[in-house]
This record gives C-alpha cells, sequence and structure tokens, in this order.
C-alpha cells in the first residue's frame, strides 16, 4: 500500500479536534488548559489521563500511554497507521490515497459493513420494506429513531446483498470476513447471512459499524440473529447503542443496560437515552471496563422474572470488579421496557428506572431474610454473598460492607473476611485481576519516564518542555549552539522538536509522535510525552523567560569548560605572545559570563 502523502496527514490532524474524538471513549473533565479522564488503556479509580487540546496529543501519567490522534484510534480500535488517516479523513470530508492489496483487515471489514447498512437501509425504504416498515411503526419505533439508528431490513432473497456488493465494488471474501455473507455450500457463489429481518447495525463508540444484529419480524428461528465474530466484531467487547447514547451517559453520569434492540429503543422513546445493550451475550469485564470509562454508576433494567433475575446477578460481580455502582430496576412481572411503555406510558418507565435500588443491597435484604432462625442460613447467606463482596475493588467499599454483614448476621468481620480468603481461589470466585495488576504495571511505567525525565540535564529538560508548551518561541532558539549541549537523547529530541516545530508549528510535538513520521527511539518519545504534559509552563512569559534562562545556563557552562581548557594551557605556556592572547580570551569569557549571569537575574 502507498504511503500516505504528508500534506494529507498534516491536513487531517490539523483539522482533527482530539479532545471531541477522545470524548467519544472517556469521560473528559476540563482543568484549566487540560483535560482530564479515566484512561481506557489500563483500569484506574483516579483519572491520570491527560489530553492537551493545544498541542492535540495525549498522555497518562498511569501507563505512559501517549501520542496524537493517529495514535490514539490505532491503539483504540486496533487499525494500523494508513488506516487509522483514512477513517479519521473520512469522517472530516478530507479524501486520502485509496488502499491497496495490504489493506488492514478491519478497514476492509468496516467498507463491506457500510456498503451492507447502506443496502439494508434502502431496502427498508424501498418497495420490499413495506411490512418491516409496518413491523417497526407497531412496535413504536418512529422515523427519527429508524434514522438515529440506521434501522434496515434485509429481503428476503439469497443473494441481494451479494449483488449490491458486486456493484458496489466490495470484494466477496471482505464481506464474508464480516460476516455479511457466507460461501455455499454446494457449488461456487456466496449467499446473504441475513435475510427477511430488521436489521439493527451495531457499531463502536466511534460510530463505525462494527457488525449487526436482525430480528426476526415472525415466527422464524433464530429471533434474533447476529454477525459472528470478525476482525471488527467481538460481542464479548460491543454494546449496542453506544454511540448514541455518550453524551446523555456524561450528562446523568450513568448507563442503563438492558438486554434487547427492541428495549433500548423503548428507553430512547421514553427520553432515557443513555441505554445500551450487551449483544447476545452476557455482560462480561470487557463490557465493565468500557462502561467504567464514561459513568461511575449502572442501572440494570432486566424483565422481572426469575431470568431476569439471575441475569442481574451474574452481572453484579462483574461490574463490581470494576469499580462501578449497580443499581438494578425490575420491572412487573411479566412486562420488559417495550411492552410497559405501551401499556403505561413514559412516566411509568422512567419511574421505574429512576426508582432503581442498589443491586448489592438488595440482595444482601433477600439473603437476610432466608438466614433468619439458625446459624446454618447465616452461613448459607454468608457464603452465598462472598462472591459479591469479594468482587469489590474498593478495599473501603468492601470493609463497610463486610461490617454491615457481620453486624446484621451476628458473624464476627474477621470470620467474613476468612471466608472471603478461602473461596478467592475457587472456581466461583469472582476475581478482580485488572486494576490491579494494571495499576502496579501503571506505575512502573509511570516511574522509569518520571526518572528519565528527572535525570535529563535541567537546562535541557526546561527547552524540552517549553518549546513543546510553545512551538512559536522556536526563533529564541537561534542563540542556541547545539554544541553547548552535551551529547545524548536530551540533545537529540531537542534538535528534533526544534526542527519539527519550525516546520509545523505547534502541530510538531504530534508530527514527531505520528507513527508513521522518522520514529523516535523509545527513551526519546518517553521523554517528549512525559516532559509535553507536565504542567508548568502554560503561561507564554513564563515560557519566554525560561527558554533565555536555560540557554543563558547552557552558554555558562560551556563557557566554564572553555575557561578551564585555558587555564590548563596557560599553566604550561612559555611563549609571551601566547600569554597575551589566553589571557585576553580569558578575561572575554569572565565578561560574557557576568553578562549572561546579569541578565539571568532581570528574567
Amino acid at each position: 500500500m502507498g504511503r500516505i502523502p504528508e500534506q494529507v496527514v498534516a491536513e487531517i490532524r490539523e483539522r482533527a479536534d482530539i479532545v471531541q474524538f477522545v470524548g467519544r471513549y472517556v469521560t473528559l473533565r476540563r482543568s484549566g488548559s487540560r483535560y482530564w479522564g479515566l484512561c481506557p488503556f489500563h483500569g484506574e479509580k483516579t483519572a491520570s489521563f491527560q489530553v492537551n487540546e493545544d498541542k492535540q496529543i495525549f498522555y497518562c501519567f498511569g501507563c505512559g500511554a501517549g501520542g496524537d490522534v493517529f495514535a490514539f484510534r490505532m491503539r483504540q480500535e486496533g487499525l494500523d497507521f494508513p488506516d487509522a488517516v483514512r477513517a479519521l479523513g473520512r469522517e472530516l470530508g478530507i479524501a486520502s490515497p485509496e488502499a491497496g492489496a495490504g489493506e488492514n483487515q478491519a478497514a476492509a471489514a468496516h467498507r463491506a459493513n457500510d456498503a451492507a447498512c447502506a443496502f439494508f437501509r434502502s431496502e427498508l425504504r424501498g418497495p420490499n420494506g413495506g411490512a418491516a416498515r409496518q413491523y417497526l411503526a407497531e412496535r413504536g419505533v418512529t422515523e427519527d429513531l429508524v434514522d438515529r439508528f440506521q434501522i434496515g431490513f434485509a429481503p428476503a432473497g439469497w443473494d441481494g446483498l451479494v449483488s449490491h456488493l458486486r456493484r458496489a465494488s466490495v470484494p466477496l471474501a471482505d464481506a464474508e470476513a464480516a460476516g455479511l455473507v457466507a460461501r455455499r455450500q454446494t457449488g461456487d457463489g456466496h449467499y446473504d447471512r441475513f435475510r427477511s429481518r430488521v436489521v439493527f447495525p451495531i457499531t463502536d463508540p466511534s460510530g463505525q459499524i462494527a457488525g449487526f444484529g436482525g430480528r426476526a419480524m415472525g415466527d422464524d428461528t433464530p429471533k434474533y440473529l447476529n454477525s459472528p465474530e470478525s476482525p471488527v466484531y467481538k460481542k464479548s467487547r460491543v454494546l449496542f447503542g453506544l454511540a448514541q447514547a455518550l453524551d446523555a451517559i456524561r450528562q446523568s453520569g450513568r448507563v442503563i443496560v438492558v438486554e434487547g434492540y427492541f428495549d433500548l429503543l423503548a428507553l430512547h422513546r421514553a427520553g432515557l437515552h443513555e441505554a445500551v445493550a450487551p449483544c447476545g451475550t452476557a455482560l462480561t469485564q470487557t463490557h465493565a471496563h468500557r462502561i467504567r470509562r464514561y459513568a461511575e454508576e449502572v442501572v440494570l433494567l432486566f424483565d422481572g422474572d426469575a431470568a431476569g433475575q439471575a441475569a442481574s446477578e451474574r452481572a453484579l460481580p462483574v461490574l463490581l470488579a470494576e469499580g462501578l455502582r449497580v443499581r438494578a430496576a425490575f420491572l412487573p412481572l411479566g412486562d420488559d421496557p417495550d411492552t410497559l411503555l405501551a401499556k403505561s406510558g413514559v412516566a411509568a418507565l422512567r419511574s421505574c428506572v429512576d426508582s432503581a435500588v442498589p443491586l448489592l443491597d438488595h440482595l444482601i435484604e433477600r439473603a437476610l431474610k432466608d438466614a433468619a432462625g439458625h446459624a446454618w442460613a447465616a452461613a448459607d447467606a454468608a457464603r452465598s454473598l462472598a462472591p459479591y463482596l469479594r468482587a469489590i475493588g474498593d478495599p473501603v467499599e468492601r470493609a463497610a460492607y463486610v461490617r454491615q454483614l457481620s453486624s446484621q448476621l451476628e458473624i464476627p468481620p474477621a470470620a467474613l473476611d476468612e471466608a472471603l480468603r478461602q473461596g478467592a481461589g475457587t472456581a466461583h470466585a469472582v476475581s478482580t485481576p485488572s486494576p490491579a495488576r494494571a495499576g502496579a504495571t501503571a506505575r512502573g511505567v509511570e516511574a522509569a519516564a518520571g526518572r528519565a525525565a528527572r535525570e535529563l540535564e535541567p537546562a535541557v529538560r526546561g527547552l524540552v518542555a517549553a518549546l513543546a508548551a510553545h512551538a512559536d518561541l522556536a526563533p529564541l532558539f537561534d542563540e542556541l549552539d547545539p554544541a553547548w549541549v552535551a551529547p545524548g537523547p536530551g540533545r537529540d529530541l531537542l534538535l528534533r522538536l526544534l526542527d519539527a516545530s519550525r516546520a509545523h508549528g505547534r502541530a510538531g510535538v504530534a508530527t514527531l509522535l505520528t507513527a508513521d513520521s522518522e520514529p523516535l527511539p523509545e527513551d526519546q518519545r518517553s521523554l517528549l510525552l512525559q516532559l509535553s504534559a507536565e504542567p508548568g509552563l502554560d503561561d507564554p512569559r513564563a515560557a519566554r523567560r525560561s527558554v533565555s534562562d536555560c540557554i543563558a545556563t547552557l552558554e555558562i557552562a560551556a563557557l566554564d569548560r572553555q575557561k578551564q581548557q585555558l587555564d590548563a594551557r596557560l599553566k604550561s605556556c612559555t611563549d609571551v605572545a601566547q600569554l597575551d592572547a589566553l589571557t585576553l580570551e580569558i578575561q572575554r569569557i569572565v565578561t560574557r559570563k557576568h553578562e549572561l549571569r546579569k541578565s539571568q537575574s532581570h528574567l
């Protein structure tokens, strides 16, 4: 695949808003000139992930991840650099060279999915879609929701999509990899996987289509048919409706989890837009980790029958392990959100959600009722609740629940703690691996990056930090002689940053961090990310003074080295003319050092 022209990369980077893009995945809060949130790349409970709008870069003080908008997209969505550039370019309306045979499989699957979505939507609007339109209307799905969720219709034929993809020049091999078509068992060719179904695109947080869910309109089986696993569709990761829910999640601070597509649409009709749904699977740890990036509270809205209760209990330890606060809203027996909305209206559905109770408290209350009257029952209750208590990652919160439960069951807290420890290694125990282990790894990475930055010569460190913060200070560096800086990673980084700042202005830092540019060695990359993220030089005047002071410091150090050499020569010199010349040069050095120190005192 051909290299994307540098001017195209530069234009996309200049027009892409990294705050807006990262905000699709992470809830960001502004503090001063920067934005902070929970890192999407490792588990943490205190925000150490920073986005710098001016420099258009991100950096995590916890795990050391950092880079520009392309690096974020590559890491978040599993793309290589050219495909990340093309994906952003498509969003911004910037054309980039067409991909060739070596294209990333994920990008090929996304293109096939886009073409299929256009076909399904066209079929829903066309003459073949009359029954599907009527079915959606009877389920209360408005045209606005149809458009918002890009709902479509897969017609009854076996090759409608296959023919469309051929006309759209989408390789059927790509469509097969994306799970849109299947190879015929007898003979050559492919057939459509989705037929006679209302089709729901399943997107990632950025709105790219990862797969599809198809709902039969009659008695066809299975009732629901989802895309198979593909380079972009992993059912343990995706959540239906997440892209449409992000703004509402940030405003409400919660995520409502429902079981199906029409349940989710019912909540949207009721104005509860923060709803998401897993796709044909129970909630996984990956789902929970993704939810935790956006909110601290989860409301589980499942059916009120035994199956719904069991589903909520299975989800609880998974969500608790990510530090989420979990509430449960119990629907009237026999109802789901769709039927409750149809029978009782918006107010009833909203009231059900808003009255959700802490699920662990509910389970404790139920267990205590069953535990009354005998020590055996109390022990059984404690054992039944132990997996949920073990799953709580916050030791303070877990200790509070242990105290509460021990008081109510009249069991010493030490005994409950012992039961939790004994069960931690059993097959039924719920572990909390990711936040703790990732946190320990993250702290190690952070410490290493911090040491590298601290060990850098202070004046060089100051110059890199000031230039990274204010590329327009590059003209001041005309006063700097590179020979004044000791050879090593610091000097190499400073000179490369200076060249990038002169060529690209405030995009210089992002340009150096772009994966397609001449790569920085890892030690220099870590230094640049660390110093770019540190606060303290946001004020341009302070940065200007820092540059002047650091350049003067480096020149003074260079003059000291020269003077030491001249002093040594002076001691062994016997030629009168040479003695006079050396003395004059030493005097010049002393005078220049005096001038520099005087200028520093006035900064």
